[in-house]
């Protein structure tokens, strides 16, 4: 993956994360950083390896997707 994909997949991330409840948030945190889930989103997802992205921002997606069709 070049590194505007890159750029692009972690900025999607991060904006998605926006539109997720408190507790969505926390599960990704635990997901993505459970040493230190008080690191900030964006400080966690610039810290995904590569390989991880994709399915990050699927994660992301398919919840803000699921969020929009129950009304939140």
């Amino acid at each position: 993956m070049n590194n505007k994909l890159k750029s692009y997949a972690k900025q999607e991330i991060i904006n998605g994360l926006k539109k997720c409840t408190e507790l969505q948030v926390y599960r990704f945190k635990l997901m993505y950083s459970l040493q230190n889930t008080n690191k900030t989103v964006e400080t966690i997802v610039n810290s995904i390896p590569e390989k991880k992205l994709d399915w990050a921002l699927s994660q992301v997606d398919a919840t803000v997707i699921k969020n929009s069709k129950k009304g939140r």
